[in-house]
């Protein structure tokens, strides 16, 4: 009897431990799993290192490409102002602009020649920091084709861009007529200054020859008192 009663009490402990253990269990809802809920909204989600919009890069420029761009500025604005006919504007050199531009018959031919003078932006320069050889002096003649040659040129005619003293650009004038052209310059500050370099074409040397040289100067205290200066082509041979 004592035996029977400690068999049935087990019996009901097993029942109540094994009932304890399977009591929290539930069945998951079809249609659903164990991992973690999540909203999707159908956009793709970029890792970190990579993005669609490609950032906004800026090309940079050395000094020496922004200067050339600053030139090429400068030479199209110079051509732009001089009205520069299309068949000269090959003889307007890379790093140069274009200061003077006249025609006339500059050989005696009955054909529109040109006198071009060129100003280089980035000139050498001598101890005084003045540029050297600045502003090429170009002539331009027509062949039997009517095609434009350079066929003569000078850097030393024109004189710099800032050696006029106070009035910085002396280049006042370059005139040309039949078989001749003349330079003018003009500057100082006090004493001022003018001086005319004047070429004519000669036929026998078939070339212009330098045949007249006029200096004038006079102070500004007293412009009615005027010196003046001419030299001939005897004077300087030909050259």
């Amino acid at each position: 009897m004592k035996k029977k009663f400690i068999l049935t009490l087990m019996l009901c402990l097993f029942t109540i431990s094994c009932a304890g253990q399977t009591g929290d269990l539930k069945d998951e809802p079809q249609g659903k799993s164990n991992q973690p809920k999540t909203e999707s909204n159908d956009q793709t989600i970029n890792p970190p290192d990579r993005q669609d919009e490609k950032p906004n890069v800026q090309a940079v420029t050395s000094p020496d490409e922004q200067s050339e761009k600053s030139n090429d500025e400068q030479s199209e604005k110079s051509n732009d102002e001089l009205k520069i006919p299309a068949e000269v504007k090959p003889f307007i050199e890379k790093g140069t602009k274009a200061v003077a531009l006249e025609s006339a018959d500059l050989n005696g031919d009955k054909t529109k020649d040109y006198i071009l003078v060129l100003e280089k932006l980035n000139p050498e320069k001598d101890a005084s920091d003045f540029p050297v050889n600045q502003r090429p002096l170009i002539v331009l003649v027509r062949d039997n084709k009517n095609k434009l040659s350079a066929v003569k040129r000078n850097e030393k005619i024109v004189m710099c861009s800032v050696c006029g003293g106070a009035m910085v650009d002396p280049l006042e004038e370059v005139a040309v007529s039949d078989k001749t052209f003349t330079v003018h310059h003009y500057g100082g500050r006090g004493i001022r200054w003018s001086v005319r370099y004047k070429f004519n074409y000669s036929r026998i040397d078939k070339t212009w020859q330098l045949v007249e040289v006029k200096n004038e100067s006079y102070s500004t205290a007293d412009v009615d008192k005027v010196k003046s200066t001419i030299l001939k082509s005897k004077d300087f041979g030909k050259n």
